[in-house]
């Protein structure tokens, strides 16, 4: 089911840890110590005055000043510190962060950065067409903040550091993670060196839930700064994924299909893992299938180990993590705290996935191979060809002004996939333009009726509630269809006539600037 796997590859897996590359062999000066903490903890004043203690020429100490610059956004700073101490070869201490800051300096050589200090963020953009988008990530960061402290009691310094990137290629070369494998899984952001690095919603067709992989990627850094960076891998996947849509009122297709759901799925066909056997990234992962059944497992446990402890057991365990320095430090804690350690915890979360139902409706089962020795199960959805097939049609179509048989087109793709949004929107949009509102509105006035979230789909809603007047309700989706794809036309101008513009100052600049770059 493609809006399932896309769910597991839209939002962004961290790499592996800060502290594994920085660290080297020694780290034997305390105070380098102190400041590598520090580091970690995103106190990055801390960390400065630390190492404005330890002698410059100290191999460490140059380490931790050039990763302190990273983490403070300045990658050319670090690479000339590197070079300046000859410690850039392949075999030095330091060779991982010199790649990593040499690919930051690379990407971050032409870019406009815009800087709040009321609001304490700073945003850099790589295409300056992005931003216009700049007051929408903020909102959604300052109440993504207030969340973590709400649930995790932390409270993340500023100014908070936001990166919208073009590609995958400078995904890659910002964050250390490989090219390869942020293509393979699909990743789009991944929260690494004390910021948030993310693609602009242009580079994908229609956007992508930037909003929700915001809240995912500042959950990461949170996760990092209240445990010194000591969570697993599965712990930081799975507070993360859990906590994606906190930020936010819940919407009906949150969690759509259930995690626990798919965990089983994946266990039953081979595709799971132990939770302790995740490897460095679920980024890395060989297949975004695997990606999406290890996403699930991590999010199903965490929804168990709360239900279990109560969600505000969650905040002080992970605080614990910092002072525990052993590999073991999850075991440490959860016996501290709850008296099992985690495979007696995964033992009971994997025997409460046989009570679960998998027998899942056709358009919400995950694209999974079938179990070991089975053939492939017939399929009772229509073939995606033919479905893209005609749905383009009814885009061609429309697109050159032929709106009855792009009426026809598109009602052929609704009837196969009724729930899909992309699919009413694309019936509703040609409708609406031949006046058959009678027929357009029943498509887009139910969001229960779909099972995604879609940019167009909601903000054709949002026009049919300001069309009965419930001015309150239709910015809320507007809202919502912003946070999945800012840069279609109709999302950023609201469906207003051409000659006019949204009411708000940040949502009438965005239309500007879309109505400005369209064909």
């Amino acid at each position: 089911m493609k809006k399932l796997l896309l769910a597991a590859l839209t939002l962004g897996a961290i790499c592996a840890s800060d502290q594994a590359l920085a660290e080297g062999p020694g780290l034997m000066n305390p105070l380098v110590l102190k400041a590598h903490e520090a580091i970690l903890a995103m106190e990055l004043d801390e960390a400065r005055k630390l190492l404005d203690a330890v002698p410059s020429r100290d191999p460490d100490g140059i380490s931790e000043r050039a990763l302190l610059a990273v983490y403070e956004g300045d990658c050319d700073a670090a690479v000339a510190l590197l070079e300046r101490h000859g410690m850039t070869g392949p075999k030095s201490r330091a060779a991982d962060l010199v790649d990593l800051a040499r690919g930051c300096a690379r990407v971050t050589a032409v870019t406009t950065v815009l800087r709040d200090e009321k609001r304490g963020f700073v945003i850099r953009f790589k295409d300056e067409d992005d931003l216009p988008l700049a007051p929408f990530l903020m909102d959604v960061a300052e109440q993504a903040l207030v969340a973590l402290d709400r649930d995790l009691q932390v409270r993340l310094p500023r100014p908070l550091r936001i990166d919208l990137v073009r590609d995958h290629f400078s995904l890659a070369a910002m964050t250390g993670l490989p090219e390869e494998s942020a293509q393979t899984t699909g990743t789009v952001a991944i929260a690494k060196w004390g910021r948030v690095t993310m693609l602009s919603p242009r580079a994908m067709a229609h956007g992508y839930g930037w909003a929700d992989t915001l809240m995912h990627e500042l959950t990461h850094l949170a996760i990092s700064r209240a445990s010194h960076d000591r969570a697993p891998l599965w712990l930081q996947e799975g507070v993360a994924k859990y906590h994606e849509v906190r930020w936010r009122a819940p919407l009906p297709f949150d969690h759509q299909p259930s995690p626990d759901a798919v965990a089983r799925l994946g266990f039953e066909r081979g595709l799971g893992l132990p939770l302790d056997k995740l490897g460095p990234s679920i980024a890395m992962l060989p297949t975004a299938e695997q990606a999406m059944v290890a996403f699930a497992e991590v999010h199903s446990f965490l929804r168990y180990w709360l239900k279990e402890n109560g969600k505000d057991a969650l905040g002080p365990f992970l605080h614990s993590l910092a002072t525990v320095s052993s590999q073991d430090g999850v075991d440490v804690v959860l016996k501290q705290r709850t008296g099992q350690d985690l495979a007696a915890w995964s033992q009971r979360w994997q025997a409460s996935l046989a009570s679960v139902s998998t027998a899942l409706p056709p358009d919400l089962m995950p694209p999974l191979p079938p179990r070991p020795g089975e053939p492939p199960p017939p399929s009772a959805a229509p073939s995606p060809r033919a479905l893209y097939r005609s749905a383009r049609i009814a885009d061609l179509l429309e697109e050159r002004g032929h709106l009855l048989p792009a009426v026809d087109y598109a009602r052929k793709s609704q009837t196969a996939a009724p729930h899909d949004p992309a699919a009413r929107a694309r019936l509703a949009r040609p409708l609406r333009a031949l006046g058959r509102h009678e027929e357009a509105d029943p498509l887009v006035e139910q969001l229960d009726a779909v099972r995604a979230p879609h940019g167009l789909f909601l903000a054709l809603h949002g026009a049919l509630l300001r069309k009965k007047n419930d001015d309150s309700a239709a910015q809320q989706a507007f809202t919502r269809a912003v946070e999945q794809d800012p840069l279609r036309v109709e999302v950023a101008c609201e469906l207003v006539d051409a000659g006019q513009l949204p009411a708000e100052a940040p949502r009438a600049a965005l239309c500007r600037a879309v109505r400005d770059r369209a064909p």
